[in-house]
């Protein structure tokens, strides 16, 4: 397309996007920069525990009766699940712990294995990013949400710092955005109550405030 210069070419990854297009800024050295919103610099498999502990925590599964111990027996079974992913430990053995797991009150909360094959796109996607960021080379922005429970910032933002500046890439900018998740959204919630107009409203989720302004004048600053 010829109204499109080509030497200002971007990347906007999105949650799982953040793997996703380091792999291809570190491939084509034509891409001109690259936007992040709440990127896993961890492994696939480790952001899997960082999610159940997430489901874990959520307001259904503390009305569940979840526990702090739940938890925790929860994120031991999906490590326990990835070393038979990735062939370091036999299924047979594995094999019943699920069936035990499947008693547990947190079972229904996340996905429990019952054959071998369901461990297959765990095995197919077997990723760790830090190789790749460390060959990624073009001006990154990356954004981060405080009360993110699926990639907690305190986590992940010091490693794709790690994995970058390892790289030699010395234009990364990152923020954090107090009071939001993952989708560095603030909560929806009603004003009032007994749906009361107008004394009652409801307001929707919206970005946190400046979320798009940072954006807009970090690319003018690299245009």
């Amino acid at each position: 397309r010829k109204e499109i210069d080509p030497a200002r070419v971007g990347l906007v990854g999105l949650s799982q996007g953040g793997w996703v297009a380091p792999i291809a800024a570190a491939k084509d050295s034509a891409i001109a920069f690259m936007i992040l919103q709440v990127p896993p610099a961890v492994s696939v498999a480790a952001q899997e525990i960082d999610a159940v502990a997430a489901a874990l925590s959520s307001e259904s599964a503390v009305e569940a009766g979840i526990r702090a111990a739940d938890i925790v027996a929860a994120q031991e079974f999906e490590r326990e699940m990835f070393e038979v992913a990735y062939g370091r430990k036999p299924w047979l053995e594995f094999e019943r712990l699920a069936v035990a797991a499947s008693k547990q009150p947190w079972a229904k909360f996340i996905d429990i294995p019952k054959t071998e094959s369901d461990l297959e796109w765990w095995r197919r996607n077997e990723f760790d990013p830090a190789t790749t960021l460390r060959s990624v080379h073009c001006p990154v922005l990356a954004l981060f949400g405080e009360d993110d429970l699926l990639v907690p910032p305190a986590k992940n933002l010091p490693l794709l710092k790690k994995y970058l500046g390892e790289g030699g890439n010395k234009d990364v900018t990152t923020h954090v955005y107090r009071d939001v998740g993952h989708g560095c959204e603030l909560p929806r919630r009603l004003i009032g109550d007994n749906w009361r107009w107008p004394e009652s409203l409801w307001v929707w989720p919206r970005k946190a405030p400046g979320f798009y302004l940072r954006i807009a004048e970090w690319l003018q600053q690299h245009q």
